[in-house]
């Protein structure tokens, strides 16, 4: 049985989104993150433009049920980071911040956005 399953009757309580500079990673970092209990995945493509066909991924919208799960899904999306040469923006409520690689100081300032998030409950 899946686990995950029972969890979509959750409430979501936060919403992480992750904007990588190479939009192909999102399926790789999807992957990575849907092993995790209570959070849910969605990549999300940008708007289409003029004259364009299909759209490209904008974002991965990653959301997160109650239990920590925003910390499980922050340190998963660290170690994906670290393992790969990238650059990503990630948003969480109001707050945004930029991670280039292994990045102890932007871990933190993720980590403290996610707790005022999971505090104001978005």
């Amino acid at each position: 049985m899946d686990a995950r399953k029972d969890d979509e009757h959750l409430p979501v309580i936060t919403e992480i989104r992750i904007y990588l500079a190479d939009s192909s990673g999102i399926d790789s970092l999807r992957a990575w993150l849907d092993d995790i209990p209570r959070v849910t995945t969605e990549p999300v493509t940008r708007p289409l433009r003029p004259g364009e066909q299909g759209g490209a991924w904008d974002f991965l919208s990653v959301l997160c049920g109650t239990g920590g799960a925003v910390t499980v899904a922050l340190k998963a999306l660290t170690t994906w980071i670290e393992s790969k040469v990238t650059h990503a923006r990630v948003t969480i409520g109001d707050a945004e911040v930029e991670l280039h690689g292994p990045d102890p100081e932007a871990l933190a300032r993720l980590t403290d956005a996610a707790s005022k998030a999971v505090q104001n409950g978005s």
